[in-house]
């Protein structure tokens, strides 16, 4: 940031994108990730409950397989 210039926060620059996105689509609300993998994740794990049987097709991205586990689901 220049001299004298506040930095901007990034976890409110993240809020509004998210915002300005859910409006955009007519949604209540929106997500932001980095990467797929990072969305994927969030996603499985947000839904996922530890027993849960899940298939993941062996051509599947890695992140899923990683997310199954992490949740103890089988």
């Amino acid at each position: 940031a220049a001299l004298g210039k506040p930095r901007s926060d990034p976890t409110a620059q993240v809020a509004t994108l998210e915002t300005r996105i859910a409006a955009f689509l007519r949604l209540a609300r929106a997500s932001v990730h980095a990467s797929g993998a990072d969305a994927i994740r969030a996603t499985l794990l947000a839904l996922l409950q530890p027993g849960d049987d899940v298939l993941v097709d062996p051509g599947a991205h890695p992140a899923m397989a990683e997310s199954v586990l992490a949740a103890r689901a089988s």
